[in-house]
């Protein structure tokens, strides 16, 4: 005997309503938690990031007065300042951690 076509369309039919569609909403569902998870992993890399970012670029007053003096020079220093603050700021540097 041969099948009937509308009850084969119609297996067909209640087979992908049972199982594809709610294996296809289950792969939708993990993909939605997931993207929202990791969102939320960037954003506190990003964060964590931005806190690093600002603990190493910590200023020192000496190397504050050295950005300015190179900013906006007045007249050219003499040798011997110039040499007193490079070392002034070597030391700011070299006492900062992880430098």
């Amino acid at each position: 005997m041969n099948p009937d076509p509308l009850a084969a369309a119609l297996a067909a039919s209640c087979f992908t309503l049972a199982f594809c569609l709610p294996a296809i909403g289950l792969l939708l569902l993990v993909r939605f938690a997931l993207s929202s998870f990791l969102r939320k992993t960037r954003a506190q890399r990003i964060e964590g990031l931005a806190r690093y970012l600002a603990e190493v670029n910590y200023a020192s007053p000496s190397l504050i007065q050295h950005r300015r003096d190179q900013a906006a020079p007045s007249a050219p220093l003499p040798r011997e300042e110039v040499v007193r603050r490079l070392q002034a700021l070597r030391r700011s540097l070299l006492r900062q951690p992880g430098r």
